[in-house]
């Protein structure tokens, strides 16, 4: 198994330190920017937002309003994980944009074209390794850094598939762990390895991946705060040898499960459960 970093985590300056200002400001003292906000002994809420020091009981209401009133008072700053369809997805910190296992060939979704300051493979087949489908935009410095944990794309020491390199990007104090192609459960070390984390993505459907038991039990000795499931089909997307995403979800109380209308979401410091997006872009 091999662990690799990248690059320590950068300096704050004087923009974040303002934006820091801003925020404590619009929590504390100036309350939300919405409607129907009241004061309460932990802080202002108006049943979505509930933000105080050592509390999180934000997105008490997460399957009815997405993140639009947080993000509106943050002005932004907090990581967006947006799905583009089977394991691929966008993340944006700050202006950076890093695409993660751009597709192609995948039956029901649309060809791929985005732009992005990166882009990141788990590993080289057709599904996940369409790096033409990117256009790199100029480069600038990221916000994110970025480990790996290798692992196997099957449950034989990758005589099947191969190996499948799991990555763990943190950017604002957050992180989230992208698990590929992952085909078998995690042994402690490589648990150890990706460390605690806020958020997993993970394959769910199985034949090429672990299935909806084995996703959950990697989920489990991970111990994310949100779970966003993955590589899966949902008529008439996705590979159609492979499961859907409810045996998974029946394996969460209900409670724990959310269900977004939209393909993006916007990861904070408050945001748990199990993320179900009906929709793609």
């Amino acid at each position: 198994m091999r662990v690799k970093g990248v690059r320590g985590k950068p300096k704050k300056g004087k923009r974040a330190k303002r934006r820091q200002r801003r925020i404590k400001r619009a929590c504390f003292e100036e309350g939300p920017r919405f409607s129907g906000a009241k004061h309460t002994e932990t802080g202002w809420a108006d049943g979505v937002f509930l933000h105080h020091a050592g509390r999180k009981d934000f997105f008490d209401t997460l399957r009815q309003r997405e993140t639009a009133a947080f993000s509106d008072i943050l002005g932004g700053i907090v990581m967006k994980l947006t799905w583009l369809g089977h394991a691929c997805f966008l993340l944006e910190e700050d202006g950076y944009r890093i695409v993660l296992d751009p597709y192609t060939g995948v039956a029901g979704y649309p060809p791929l074209h985005i732009q992005a300051h990166a882009v990141f493979c788990s590993h080289g087949h057709f599904d996940h390794h369409a790096t033409d489908c990117v256009e790199l935009l100029p480069e600038r410095e990221s916000p994110f850094t970025v480990r790996e944990v290798e692992t196997f794309h099957d449950d034989r020491g990758g005589a099947l598939r191969g190996t499948n390199t799991v990555r763990i990007f943190t950017a604002g104090g957050l992180s989230v762990a992208h698990l590929g192609d992952l085909g078998h459960q995690l042994t402690a070390e490589q648990a150890a390895a990706i460390g605690p984390v806020d958020a997993v993505l993970v394959p769910v459907g199985g034949v090429y991946t672990v299935d909806a038991a084995g996703a959950k039990a990697v989920c489990d000795a991970l111990h994310p705060r949100c779970v966003v499931p993955m590589h899966y089909h949902h008529a008439p997307y996705g590979l159609t040898e492979v499961d859907s995403v409810e045996p998974f979800l029946e394996l969460w109380p209900a409670e724990e499960v959310h269900h977004l209308q939209g393909a993006a979401f916007e990861l904070t410091e408050q945001t748990a459960g199990v993320i179900d997006r009906k929709s793609v872009v």
